[in-house]
């Protein structure tokens, strides 16, 4: 029979080399991004993409966001997350 998209025995598979993101995060082929496990969630769970929004930070110089996940049905259920 066909394998389909597999490989046979003896099949060599080449791991992907790491992907250096914009903020100098480095992500190899296993791991992934909050932002795109969020993402994936929210797919299975048939909820709209999540949405970011910068706020202020408490100290200069440093980057904060807030994350909103919208409830399609209620909108009072609707999620929203800061990183402390």
């Amino acid at each position: 029979g066909r394998m389909g998209k597999r490989g046979g025995a003896g099949t060599v598979y080449a791991d992907k080399p790491a992907q250096e993101k914009a903020d100098g995060t480095v992500v190899k082929s296993h791991q992934r991004m909050p932002t795109q496990l969020l993402q994936e969630w929210a797919q299975r769970e048939k909820r709209p993409k999540p949405w970011y929004s910068s706020v202020r930070p408490w100290e200069r110089g440093k980057f904060r966001q807030k994350v909103y996940l919208e409830d399609p049905k209620k909108k009072e259920a609707s999620l929203e997350f800061t990183a402390a």
